[in-house]
Protein backbone atom coordinates (compact mmCIF):
# COMPACT_ATOMS: atom_id res chain seq x y z
CA UNK A 1 0.00 0.00 0.00
CA UNK A 2 1.40 3.47 -1.04
CA UNK A 3 1.31 6.46 0.73
CA UNK A 4 -1.46 7.60 -1.16
CA UNK A 5 -3.82 4.74 -0.45
CA UNK A 6 -2.76 5.07 3.48
CA UNK A 7 -3.69 8.84 3.65
CA UNK A 8 -7.50 7.90 1.94
CA UNK A 9 -7.48 4.71 4.38
CA UNK A 10 -7.16 7.38 7.23
CA UNK A 11 -9.21 10.16 5.82
CA UNK A 12 -12.09 7.19 5.45
CA UNK A 13 -11.59 5.90 8.85
CA UNK A 14 -11.74 9.56 10.07
CA UNK A 15 -14.99 10.51 8.64
CA UNK A 16 -16.99 6.83 9.69
CA UNK A 17 -15.79 7.96 13.22
CA UNK A 18 -17.29 11.25 12.96
CA UNK A 19 -20.82 9.99 11.65
CA UNK A 20 -21.05 7.76 14.53
CA UNK A 21 -20.41 10.44 16.80
CA UNK A 22 -22.86 12.39 14.78
CA UNK A 23 -25.17 9.55 15.19
CA UNK A 24 -24.57 8.83 18.74
CA UNK A 25 -25.13 12.87 19.86
CA UNK A 26 -28.55 12.26 17.37
CA UNK A 27 -29.76 9.35 19.59
CA UNK A 28 -28.81 10.91 22.61
CA UNK A 29 -30.69 14.36 21.90
CA UNK A 30 -33.52 12.15 20.48
CA UNK A 31 -33.99 10.11 23.54
CA UNK A 32 -33.68 12.98 25.82
CA UNK A 33 -36.59 15.02 23.79
CA UNK A 34 -38.44 11.47 23.78
CA UNK A 35 -38.54 10.76 27.29
CA UNK A 36 -39.79 14.24 28.45
CA UNK A 37 -42.71 14.33 25.90
CA UNK A 38 -43.69 10.26 27.22
CA UNK A 39 -43.13 11.65 30.93
CA UNK A 40 -46.72 13.52 30.40
CA UNK A 41 -48.09 10.22 29.70
CA UNK A 42 -46.74 7.51 31.94
CA UNK A 43 -43.80 7.19 34.50
CA UNK A 44 -40.84 6.26 33.10
CA UNK A 45 -37.23 7.60 33.77
CA UNK A 46 -34.45 8.00 31.29
CA UNK A 47 -33.19 4.26 31.49
CA UNK A 48 -36.72 2.89 30.91
CA UNK A 49 -36.20 4.32 27.35
CA UNK A 50 -34.40 2.22 24.78
CA UNK A 51 -33.12 3.17 21.16
CA UNK A 52 -32.15 1.97 18.44
CA UNK A 53 -30.81 3.29 15.11
CA UNK A 54 -30.41 1.54 11.71
CA UNK A 55 -28.80 2.54 8.60
CA UNK A 56 -29.12 0.98 4.64
CA UNK A 57 -29.03 2.35 1.17
CA UNK A 58 -29.46 6.00 2.34
CA UNK A 59 -32.48 5.32 4.40
CA UNK A 60 -32.91 5.44 8.40
CA UNK A 61 -34.99 3.93 11.17
CA UNK A 62 -34.91 5.01 14.78
CA UNK A 63 -37.14 2.74 16.91
CA UNK A 64 -38.02 3.68 20.58
CA UNK A 65 -38.70 1.17 23.68
CA UNK A 66 -40.36 1.67 26.61
CA UNK A 67 -42.53 0.10 28.96
CA UNK A 68 -44.36 1.06 31.89
CA UNK A 69 -47.17 -0.10 34.11
CA UNK A 70 -47.98 3.23 35.12
CA UNK A 71 -50.02 5.63 32.89
CA UNK A 72 -50.89 9.06 34.00
CA UNK A 73 -55.13 9.29 33.28
CA UNK A 74 -56.10 11.41 31.02
CA UNK A 75 -56.62 15.14 31.99
CA UNK A 76 -54.20 14.75 34.75
CA UNK A 77 -51.10 15.02 32.11
CA UNK A 78 -48.31 17.39 32.81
Amino acid sequence: MNQSDLIKERIKTVMLSDRRSDVENLLIAIKSDVTLILQSYMRITAEDVKITFEAEDGSYKINIFTETDNLIPPGKAI
